[in-house]
């Protein structure tokens, strides 16, 4: 079972509410629980529902230089490594480039990442970017990178899953 209320803290923190953990926390664990269905009316949705499958990549041989600027461009904080085959071997976030003016990402990459497969389930997911404190997981079949999914794709189909539009959003952030 997921642990949301681990995410929350710091929101109850900022907002003041002691009860704010609790509720949200509930609140996700029975979208996720009972809600998850894909469009083929499957119980769990999967990481091929919500992955992004047109994924940037970089190479270990990049500069560092070459991968901030690419980061910045297309207005993301990370990347898979691959090499000439698609194989990904490894993953580089913003962080990861600080220290390396100069340097190769071969240099600064995050060796064997966190993976999952095409058919891990989102709490799945949601439970291995908790437990490892990463922002997104790279999907492989093979070891061939095939997607991925970032933390903010998982809260973004379970929004679309339960069909909020602005006013339910905004009913839901009184509750809380």
């Amino acid at each position: 079972m997921i642990e949301v209320s681990t995410i929350m803290a710091p929101a109850a923190q900022i907002h003041g509410g002691a009860r704010l953990p609790n509720r949200a926390s509930s609140l996700l664990r029975k979208t996720i629980r009972g809600s998850c269905r894909t469009s083929h009316g499957r119980r769990n949705m999967r990481a091929y529902d919500i992955m992004t499958k047109d994924v940037l990549t970089v190479t270990a041989d990049m500069s560092v230089d070459e991968v901030r600027d690419r980061f910045f461009h297309n207005r993301i904080h990370g990347a898979p490594v691959v090499d000439t085959s698609g194989t990904l071997i490894g993953i580089v976030s913003f962080v990861d480039l600080a220290g390396g003016l100069g340097r190769r990402v071969l240099h600064v990459m995050q060796r064997d990442p966190v993976t999952a497969s095409e058919d891990a389930s989102v709490e799945a997911l949601a439970s291995l970017m908790l437990a490892h404190k990463i922002h997104r997981i790279p999907i492989v079949h093979d070891r061939r990178l095939v997607g991925i999914v970032a933390a903010s794709d998982i809260i973004q189909a379970l929004l679309d899953l339960r069909g909020a539009s602005g006013a339910e959003t905004a009913e839901a952030e009184e509750k809380v």
